[in-house]
């Protein structure tokens, strides 16, 4: 395949014989979208040129291959480490902050322990409000880990 990124998709996926409409929803993105990726409007990120590779039945390799003319080779491969680059910093991001969050709770669970066992007679009572605490600590670090991996598609 020659040419520019978008010719080397709208290649591949004519080849295929393949619409925009039907690519974009396979893609999860809208026919627009992918008519930009085509005409070098837009570039794809990094994660949607692997989809589009295994979509098409290319490789990734084969979509970059150097060719004199190429503008966007150059771009994309700093698209592509810009994006790493936030996808770091995203993650020491949320990392930080569930640190800051647990850090109250695992430090107030000793002393609501240490409360209950002079209060509360009942021991069933005791640990019911202990793993009530635990539980809470833990929904939100399920919570926090949720929100990384599926709402940055990290």
């Amino acid at each position: 395949m020659e040419g520019t990124l978008g010719e080397k998709l709208k290649q591949a996926r004519e080849r295929q014989g393949v619409s925009q409409t039907e690519l974009a929803r396979q893609l999860a993105v809208s026919r627009q979208t992918i008519s930009r990726w085509e005409t070098n409007k837009n570039l794809p990120d990094i994660e949607n040129i692997h989809m589009l590779a295994k979509e098409l039945g290319v490789s990734v390799d084969e979509l970059f291959q150097e060719q004199e003319g190429t503008e966007h080779t150059e771009e994309m491969k700093a698209c592509t480490l810009a994006e790493k680059n936030k996808k770091k910093t995203i993650f020491l991001v949320v990392l930080i902050v569930i640190c800051i969050s647990i850090t109250p709770f695992v430090l107030f669970i000793p002393f609501l322990s240490i409360y209950l066992n002079r209060r509360i007679e009942s021991m069933f009572l005791k640990k019911v409000i202990l793993g009530a605490g635990v539980l809470c600590v833990l929904l939100t670090i399920v919570r926090l880990i949720w929100w990384l991996f599926v709402v940055t598609n990290l």
